[in-house]
């Protein structure tokens, strides 16, 4: 009997711990969140990322800006780096995407392309 208690709490523990671990981590964000936003600044915030989504959806549709997918190809194939992050901002009227990859030799990498040509901005190292 305690074998098959032994046992099963072992299956469990090793099913169950990607889990905790996938909780914990996105826990950690979302804590690290609620302390830099109020509710007020939370919904200010949201409405801001759907209105964003919205204009650059409809950016895309009119072919104005190019979709992320053929733009994360671009810069894939420019510099044979893994993307860790993408954010689109809009800076002076132009849509300009930031990925975050990690380049050669792990350096991290802020690349900045033009939504609209797809032609790199500029690239920081940090």
């Amino acid at each position: 009997m305690l074998g098959r208690l032994l046992a099963l709490s072992l299956v469990l523990g090793a099913a169950l711990s990607p889990l905790a671990l996938a909780s914990r981590d996105s826990g950690d964000h979302d804590e690290h969140e609620r302390r830099d936003r109020s509710p007020h600044t939370s919904r200010e915030h949201r409405r801001h990322q759907r209105d964003t989504l919205d204009a650059l959806s409809e950016a895309v549709r009119r072919g104005e800006v190019l979709p992320l997918w053929q733009v994360k190809a671009r810069v894939i194939e420019a510099f044979g780096s893994r993307i860790i992050d993408v954010d689109i901002e809009r800076e002076d009227g132009v849509w300009v995407y930031e990925f975050k990859v990690i380049g050669e030799h792990g350096r991290l990498l802020e690349i900045y392309v033009d939504a609209r040509s797809g032609r790199v901005i500029e690239i920081e190292n940090d």
